[in-house]
């Protein structure tokens, strides 16, 4: 006896809900339904006129809601003790059936089992047949590639159980020959050589004509517009090229200017040292060694020392150097001039400056600025 003709020992249980007739169900909408339409005998929608009427309508509406609710409340805890009972059913059922849905997975593994070690056998004996219709091809395309572009179509599986043998192998060798035409197509193309070489290697990979032929002028397509865009370089720095040798042969042709000559920087004037004077003998000395003499008193000078005092005189100093500044304090102190030269001017007192102040009022109403230029 097989294992499907053994006899299972179970214990029969009676289902005994409200589900056993239909009659409390019926009897539960019957109850609804005439509950329903006495409870509508209450209710009559109108025209609204009157303020009293709007309120009294929202009154009759809140209790016309109100028995909606209570009707079908009922049904629902009606409809739950129901559904309880079909849950609790249907656990009892699923349970009840536990052995033979063990059986049927039983049944499942091993029939999965086998399928997979049928199409194993089926994929080992088409690579084979493979091999021996198309032993140029295997290199380029592997048995797996050929199966997987061609072999799992829907409806063509080529390890589709309703296929014998021969028509599996019948529909592997129409791939090939499928192949074969694509590849036709390809030495048929326009491309050169080295093109078709490439799009023999992209068609080989995904054994997919239209999108090899596509990538394929796509990429002829880029590498025009790469040659022409660096024909256009080459070009643009040709024409600079011409362009900067034609300035710099007018530039050569013509006459060429002395550079001018830099002027001569400004020597840095040497710092004034004001604490140094030329003594009146410094002077005469250096007069005589000159062959010059010692210059007078003019009358304006001998003026200025009597109304301003013996030994007090301004002097203006603008740009001299150390030496002319030795020179100035000499000439001074040789006239029987002194004093301690700072800055701009000679230092003097408050007296001396309010005795220059006083003279300077008195001598400006007869002031000859050009002879006194001359005195001096």
């Amino acid at each position: 006896m097989s294992s499907a003709e053994t006899p299972i020992e179970a214990e029969a249980t009676t289902i005994d809900t409200e589900l056993a007739t239909t009659s409390a169900l019926d009897q539960l909408v019957a109850n609804i339904t005439t509950e329903a339409a006495r409870l509508a005998k209450d209710h009559k929608p109108h025209d609204i006129v009157s303020e009293e009427d709007y309120q009294q309508s929202k009154r009759d509406r809140a209790k016309a809601r109100k028995d909606i609710a209570s009707l079908k409340g009922r049904y629902d805890e009606s409809m739950r003790t129901i559904k309880e009972a079909l849950s609790e059913a249907d656990a009892r059922v699923k349970s009840a059936l536990d052995p033979l849905t063990k059986i049927d997975d039983g049944y499942k593994e091993k029939v999965d089992e086998y399928e997979v070690s049928w199409r194993s056998k089926l994929a080992a004996r088409l690579s084979q047949d493979y091999c021996d219709f198309a032993p140029d091809l295997v290199p380029l395309v592997p048995f797996d590639r050929l199966m997987a572009r061609f072999g799992t179509e829907k409806g063509k599986q080529w390890d589709a159980r309703s296929l014998s043998d021969k028509q599996a192998e019948a529909a592997m060798c129409q791939a090939v020959e499928r192949i074969a035409a694509d590849e036709r197509t390809i030495e048929s193309s326009p491309y050169d050589e080295q093109d078709k070489a490439a799009l023999k290697a992209d068609y080989f990979q995904t054994l997919d004509l239209s999108g090899a032929l596509r990538r394929m002028q796509e990429a002829k397509e880029q590498r025009e517009r790469v040659a022409r865009l660096e024909k256009e370089r080459r070009e643009r720095e040709a024409e600079a090229r011409r362009m900067a040798e034609q300035a710099a042969a007018a530039q050569a042709a013509m006459p060429t200017e002395p550079e001018p000559k830099p002027e001569p920087k400004p020597e840095p004037k040497p710092i004034i040292d004001t604490r140094t004077q030329m003594t009146a003998e410094e002077y005469r000395a250096e007069l005589a060694a000159v062959g010059g003499a010692t210059q007078p008193i003019t009358s304006h000078q001998r003026l200025v020392r009597e109304v301003v005092g013996a030994q007090t005189v301004l002097v203006a100093l603008y740009s001299v150097t150390g030496e002319q500044m030795r020179r100035l304090a000499g000439t001074l102190s040789a006239q029987g001039i002194h004093g301690k030269p700072k800055g701009t001017g000679m230092l003097l007192s408050e007296s001396q400056c309010e005795d220059l102040l006083a003279f300077a009022n008195t001598r400006a109403q007869g002031y000859d600025a050009p002879k006194a230029r001359r005195d001096l």
